[in-house]
Parts: C-alpha cells; sequence; structure tokens
C-alpha cells in the first residue's frame, strides 16, 4: 500500500486499539476510553454513567474488579431499563455509534452460562424448549 495515507477517522480509530488494559481512575464516573479498548476499573465501588472521548464504531471491553454499576437508564448508556451491578471479574463489551455507548455484551462470572439462555436452568422437552426459545427472541 505504498503512497496510501490514513484519514484523520482512519488514524483516530487506529489509536484506540491497544493490546494492554488500562485502568480506570477511582471515582470517575465518566472515564476517558481514548486510550484504547482493554479496560479494567478501579477496585473500589462505583457508578458509571458514560464513557468519554470515544470515537464512533469504537468498542471497548470493561473487566470490573469490584462492584461497578453501570447506569444504562440515562444518558450516554444504553443497555436496558435496569442498571447493570458487576462484580469483581465480570466483563461488559460497549460499541459506540457517536452519541451513546450500546452494551453488546455481558457475562456474569458467578451464573451458570451452561444452559440455553444462559440463566443455568434447563428444558425438559421440545415444548419447554419453544417457549424458552420465543421468551429470550422477541
Amino acid at each position: 500500500m505504498s503512497g496510501y495515507e490514513l484519514s484523520a477517522q482512519e488514524t483516530e480509530t487506529l489509536a484506540t486499539i491497544s493490546g494492554t488494559f488500562s485502568t480506570f481512575t477511582a471515582a470517575d464516573a465518566t472515564p476517558s476510553v481514548s486510550a484504547g479498548n482493554l479496560w479494567k476499573t478501579h477496585t473500589g465501588g462505583l457508578t458509571i454513567t458514560d464513557f468519554d472521548d470515544g470515537t464512533a464504531g469504537q468498542v471497548i471491553a470493561v473487566i470490573s474488579t469490584g462492584a461497578v454499576v453501570f447506569d444504562v437508564t440515562g444518558s450516554g448508556l444504553k443497555g436496558g431499563s435496569t442498571n447493570i451491578t458487576t462484580a469483581a471479574g465480570d466483563s461488559t463489551v460497549w460499541f459506540y455509534d457517536g452519541t451513546d455507548w450500546h452494551l453488546v455484551q455481558f457475562m456474569d462470572v458467578s451464573a451458570d452460562m451452561s444452559s440455553v439462555g444462559g440463566g443455568g436452568g434447563s428444558v425438559n422437552n421440545d415444548i419447554d424448549l419453544i417457549l424458552h426459545m420465543q421468551v429470550f427472541s422477541g
């Protein structure tokens, strides 16, 4: 690709990709994510309401190292109608559309994810499976 110059947006997007984890500052409810895409929370209890300095199209992974609440009921973070409370080891993945961060994935390390729907329950027959699929797909 000799002679190809990256656009400002391509350069900015590439700058958000890193191979090491950074840690959010303690008590920062709107931490900056401009320095990368792999993050750990501070160990103290915290409520995060938004991520600052994101780039449209940026995807970030956040591993909680303590009790952290993601406030998805206000503006900035979109992830349903109830705040998400995480514990040490839980992880979330977020996508930025240029205005809001959308929750793509939440993993609760204490949950049994080995069954349909990840709730730890199982289905006993085809009818239960169909009903379960309808509840979680619509």
